[in-house]
């Protein structure tokens, strides 16, 4: 997602989700990412969802040049980032092996210990 873009600078995991913290210091401003991902045990249960992902930012300008360059990137980073959240999302679904293939790979028998696999 934004792992290519921004050096990542801080990872957090639990056993309800984790968080990644990304971000870059330029000459005018600095930057924050971080991205929250919750399990579906934990938080606020939202009919349809499994969980959820919460992006926050946060920008701190230095000079009068960054404050205008902020000022012309605050309108459109709302819409920007649901984009971006959407399009991995997308990504994500369709990369996953959809109920048939799951089911498929669990019913197929495992090599190992109790199973012989016949040349």
């Amino acid at each position: 997602m934004l792992r290519g873009v921004f050096p990542e600078l801080g990872r957090a995991g639990t056993a309800d989700g984790g968080e990644i913290l990304l971000g870059r210091d330029a000459r005018r401003l600095d930057f924050r990412a971080s991205v929250l991902v919750e399990s579906p045990g934990t938080g606020e249960r939202t009919v349809g969802h499994e969980g959820r992902v919460r992006l926050s930012t946060v920008v701190r300008t230095r000079g009068t040049g960054g404050r205008l360059y902020f000022a012309v990137v605050r309108r459109a980073h709302p819409v920007l980032a649901r984009a971006l959240l959407r399009r991995t999302h997308r990504r994500l679904a369709l990369a996953a092996p959809s109920a048939g293939e799951r089911e498929l790979a669990a019913r197929a028998p495992q090599a190992g210990y109790g199973h012989r696999i016949r040349p």
